[in-house]
C-alpha cells in the first residue's frame, strides 16, 4: 500500500485524510517522506556532506513534528478531544509530500538567479497549502469543527508570539529603569 498510498495521497490529500484518517496511521509512507524531505533539504545546501546534512535534517524535521504533535494533541485533548498522539505524528509528518515538489525548482533557481521571485511564491504557497492539510487532518482526526481545529492549529502560535511580547514589554521597561537610573 506504500508506493499506492502516497501516489493517492499526493493526487487528492483531502480526500484520502477523509477515508484513512481516522482508521488508518500512515508508519511507513510517513517516515519515506521525512527521509525524502530531509535528504532533499541537505542536496539543497550541496556540498560533498549532503548526505550528512540530509540525516540532520531528517533528524530534525522528526524532532519538529513531535514537538508540534505534542502540541496540538495537548491542545485538542484540553478541547474535549481523544488523544491521537500517535497517528497526528504519522498524518502531520505526511503532509509534508507537496514541499518536495519545491525541489526540482529550486536546482532550476541554482542554475538561474532570475526565478527567485518565483521560488519565493511556490514554497509560500506550497507552505500555505501544508498548514492547510494539517488543520483538515486536526479537524478529521479530532472530529471536530473547522474553527476549533483551525483555534488547535493556531492557539499555540499566538501563545508564543504573546510570551514573546511579554518579554520583550518586560526587557525593554527594565532597560530603560536601568539606563534612566544610572
Amino acid at each position: 500500500m506504500n508506493t499506492s498510498f502516497l501516489y493517492r495521497y499526493l493526487i487528492s490529500p483531502f480526500k484520502t485524510i477523509t477515508e484513512f484518517g481516522p482508521t488508518y496511521s500512515p508508519r511507513l509512507e510517513a517516515m519515506i517522506v521525512l527521509t525524502l524531505l530531509g535528504i532533499a533539504h541537505g542536496a539543497q545546501m550541496g556540498g560533498h556532506y549532503f548526505i550528512v546534512l540530509g540525516f540532520l535534517f531528517v533528524l530534525l524535521g522528526a524532532f519538529f513534528i513531535l514537538v508540534q504533535t505534542l502540541i496540538f494533541d495537548f491542545t485538542a485533548q484540553a478541547l474535549g478531544g481523544q488523544a491521537q498522539t500517535v497517528r497526528l505524528y504519522y498524518w502531520l509528518a505526511l503532509s509534508g509530500l507537496p514541499l518536495l515538489l519545491k525541489l526540482p525548482l529550486s536546482l532550476v533557481q541554482n542554475a538561474s538567479l532570475s526565478l527567485n521571485l518565483g521560488v519565493v511564491t511556490l514554497v509560500f504557497v506550497l507552505s500555505c497549502f501544508v498548514a492547510g492539510l494539517q488543520v483538515f487532518t486536526l479537524k478529521t482526526l479530532y472530529q471536530i469543527s473547522t474553527r476549533r481545529a483551525l483555534f488547535v492549529y493556531f492557539i499555540p502560535l499566538i501563545a508564543v508570539v504573546g510570551v514573546v511580547g511579554i518579554l520583550v514589554i518586560i526587557t525593554t521597561f527594565f532597560s530603560v529603569m536601568l539606563i534612566k537610573g544610572l
